[in-house]
């Protein structure tokens, strides 16, 4: 992978806005975006639904730690006068949290900028996005993670409740209430 987000310095500017499927991808972007402001790390979001996609032409040329989206559509952006993707003048990896099969996003997928990564919890959707995706510079498999409720044994009881309420195994292989490992992210 030629950029790494530990690497390089500077403000991570996280996409958000489509409240679909319950607002969750909106919900994964903040949370996502506190974790790292808690490592000290710099973060800027854009919600295209307040702004709208027009809004986006004013990070071209701008140089960013990583660009980071969930299922978003904002990376295949195409500028047909100049030729160009919009993002390819973003600088920066541009990392895709991918959630859903990514047979769905096939629209997107077959039109992609440089540098543009995917990141998903199945390592058959990464196998698919390698075999079926060129333009995807890469996919990485990310394991299930999240945050401990900070109240003591009754929080434990109550996260332990709420998996049996969903019908969720405990004994899965990555533990749903393991610290977010994957990009370095611990939640406290």
């Amino acid at each position: 992978m030629e950029h790494r987000i530990r690497d390089a310095k500077g403000t991570i500017l996280i996409y958000k806005g489509e409240p679909i499927c319950y607002n969750i991808l909106n919900t994964f972007a903040e949370q996502l975006g506190e974790a790292l402001q808690r490592l000290g790390e710099e973060v800027e979001y854009f919600d295209v639904k307040q702004s709208g996609e027009a809004a986006l032409a004013a990070y071209a040329g701008k140089t960013y730690q990583a660009v980071i989206g969930f299922q978003s559509y904002l990376f295949d952006i195409y500028l047909p006068k100049a030729g160009i993707y919009l993002h390819d003048l973003i600088k920066g990896p541009k990392i895709n949290f991918q959630f859903d099969h990514p047979i769905w996003m096939k629209n997107h997928y077959i039109r992609m900028p440089e540098h543009c990564y995917s990141a998903t919890h199945d390592r058959n959707y990464a196998a698919f996005i390698e075999k079926y995706y060129p333009r995807i510079a890469g996919s990485s498999i990310i394991f299930p993670g999240g945050c401990e409720k900070a109240a003591g044994e009754n929080g434990k009881q109550e996260a332990e409740r709420n998996l049996r309420g969903r019908r969720i195994k405990r004994n899965i292989r990555y533990p749903l209430l393991a610290p977010i490992r994957t990009i370095g992210v611990i939640c406290h």
